[in-house]
């Protein structure tokens, strides 16, 4: 089995051969000492799996040259080893979704081992994902064809029956009944303008960590990341009959590491951080969404808007967890509960029954 590929990018020659010397028994590395030689070097290699490049180089910055990288390989996981970075940049990468994780310097050894060997995991999913992707638009065209030939002969309702006795997920979604949480740091961009990048990076990287280790210890999955928000889903892709329950369970437990951690921050004399979440459940498209050359797994309806627009509501009750009357309905009791009040959310018919975890 061929090892997996890591470009290596930085101006100085020394931490270029560092870098190398690190990484050279277990994967395949190539390296460049500027942002175009390592834009040379992706379009000869198209199976680089992971690009750990420095931010301050002469020419082009490191952020840049992923932001370039993106058309050619797109699913390439990206690593910045920062000493220092200018706010904007490290606000609209994590924006962007350009930046997988940042290393501060001087890195520790074994973190940044542990960082890569996860980053190619992480690639390598995809690309699984990508092949049972393309299995499964084969198996779809073959059942549209059973369909179109049998519905010659018989009605449509058995053909349905006889195509449903085994379960596909078909390329463009389908439905479920899922949980989905949004938690959101309150106030994030004033909190960081006076402080160091570095301080920022670190921060963030333990806080989200700690989020994602939680929502997957719950069943959970993490959506994705909006730049500083998290959005976690409970019932999708797999489902879950007590996706309410272990939604509201995560909420209270990611609460109370956000305690900890503002705790432990608040020692080390770095600014804590206020979170509000929301959560909804109900009946959605899920699936992977997008074009043709870019899609991602996500899940779409309006449990989904309700959830995002109930973690709003928490910029006038700070740290509150806040669920809608669908999720209220599913806990039956089992998780404690307080009336908030109904809400009418704009753009929405009707309104929503709130409530708050206690």
């Amino acid at each position: 089995m061929s090892k997996p590929e890591l470009l290596v990018v930085d101006d100085e020659e020394g931490n270029v051969n560092l870098l190398r010397r690190t990484f050279v028994r277990d994967y395949r590395v190539h390296a460049a000492r500027s942002g175009d030689e390592a834009l040379a070097v992706l379009r000869d290699r198209p199976q680089i799996a992971v690009i750990l490049t420095d931010q301050r180089m002469p020419g082009m910055v490191g952020t840049e040259l992923l932001r370039r990288s993106l058309d050619t390989h797109p699913k390439s996981i990206r690593i910045v080893l920062t000493g220092y970075m200018d706010l904007q940049d490290l606000i609209g990468a994590i924006n962007e979704g350009r930046v997988w994780k940042y290393v501060v310097k001087p890195w520790n050894e074994d973190d940044l081992r542990q960082s890569v060997k996860d980053a190619v995991d992480w690639f390598e999913l995809q690309l699984e994902n990508q092949r049972l992707i393309g299995r499964l638009q084969e198996q779809v065209a073959r059942e549209e064809k059973i369909r179109r030939t049998f519905q010659r002969y018989v009605p449509e309702s058995v053909v349905n029956q006889a195509l449903a006795l085994e379960e596909h997920q078909l390329l463009g979604g389908e439905e479920r009944e899922i949980s989905v949480l949004f938690c959101d740091i309150r106030g994030f961009t004033a909190s960081v303008e006076h402080r160091s990048p570095r301080d920022v990076v670190a921060q963030l990287n333990e806080y989200f960590s700690a989020m994602a280790d939680v929502v997957e210890r719950h069943h959970g999955v993490v959506d994705k990341y909006i730049g500083d928000c998290i959005m976690a889903v409970w019932g999708a892709p797999t489902s879950d009959t007590d996706h309410a329950q272990n939604a509201a369970r995560a909420a209270l437990e990611m609460r109370a590491r956000i305690a900890t951690l503002n705790t432990a921050w608040t020692a080390r004399g770095i600014a804590p951080l206020e979170v509000g979440f929301g959560i909804e459940s109900g009946r959605v498209i899920a699936g992977n969404i997008g074009c043709a050359t870019k899609m991602n797994y996500t899940v779409v309806g309006d449990p989904v808007n309700v959830a995002a627009y109930l973690e709003g509501l928490t910029r006038r009750a700070p740290g509150e967890i806040l669920i809608g009357g669908a999720t209220h309905d599913l806990l039956a009791g089992r998780i404690a509960t307080e009336p908030f009040g109904n809400e009418q959310f704009k753009g929405r018919t009707g309104t929503v029954r709130v409530f708050r975890l206690t």
